[in-house]
């Protein structure tokens, strides 16, 4: 079980939310704006190179050698930005057939959210 805190920007036109495991890991973090609040449109290369460093400098994981390997990505268009999803699972770990995920959401050059989680079919 994990405990959520969300923060309200109305200035900003956004919200924050933090999830936080009883351990005190930080378990997801999701950054909400406005579909048509404009940004960049990196490429899938540059997105890619955005997500993997944030995921090394920010949650200190996601590298071959610590089991995680990468899933693939997800372009969706916004009327002003491109906004990119990665994932990576993590090799050997199953909870019943699920695997676990890293998932980064770019809004456009920016993180909008990290999330670790089982893939639940």
């Amino acid at each position: 079980m994990a405990l959520e805190c969300a923060i309200f920007q109305a200035a900003a036109g956004g919200r924050v939310q933090v999830g936080v495991s009883p351990e005190g890991k930080i378990t997801g973090y999701e950054h909400k704006i406005p579909e048509a609040k404009a940004g960049a449109q990196p490429t899938r290369d540059a997105a890619q190179k955005t997500a993997q460093d944030f995921l090394v400098c920010e949650a200190g994981q996601i590298d071959e050698r610590l089991g995680f390997s990468y899933g693939g990505s997800e372009l969706e268009r916004k009327p002003n930005r491109l906004d990119w999803a990665f994932t990576w699972e993590k090799h050997g770990f199953r909870a019943k057939d699920a695997p676990e995920r890293l998932r980064i959401l770019l809004h456009g050059e920016e993180v909008g959210s990290a999330e670790e989680a089982l893939k639940v079919s």
